[in-house]
């Protein structure tokens, strides 16, 4: 094949990804604040902060890497029955650290873990057809 065609391929193949990941990224946006609003109806019940630290992960390209933090806050509740754990402090937020709010610095991720101290008797919001579902903040 000639020049060109690669180029046309590559750059076809190039736009394809990037109006994918787009339409991808869109979705979790759209998903993300359709769980906050949810979230603003979901009953309540009382839990306990069961861990409150600070977690740190290297972010960026491989050339110019970066530390970023966050605040990991787990925590118990139940209802009814059963007994769930949780680690959502706002709604659509979870143990994935790429998908929680991040700082520069340590001590901004520490003021938010410092928010939750262990123990703590807490108010837990729960999706009731589901809950497992759960954040503190909504």
């Amino acid at each position: 094949m000639s020049w060109i065609v690669w180029v046309v391929l590559f750059v076809g193949a190039f736009v394809f990804a990037i109006r994918t990941g787009g339409q991808r990224y869109r979705a979790r946006m759209a998903h993300l604040a359709a769980e906050q609003q949810a979230s603003a109806t979901w009953p309540t019940t009382t839990g306990s902060i069961l861990t409150s630290q600070v977690i740190s992960r290297t972010a960026g390209a491989t050339d110019a890497r970066y530390t970023v933090y966050s605040a990991l806050v787990t925590y118990r509740f139940t209802v009814g029955a059963s007994t769930y754990d949780g680690n959502q402090v706002r709604a659509g937020q979870n143990a994935d650290t790429s998908n929680r709010p991040s700082f520069d610095r340590p001590e901004q991720a520490a003021a938010e873990a410092g928010r939750y101290p262990v123990g703590a008797t807490i108010t837990v919001h729960y999706d009731l057809r589901d809950p497992a579902r759960s954040c503190l903040e909504v």
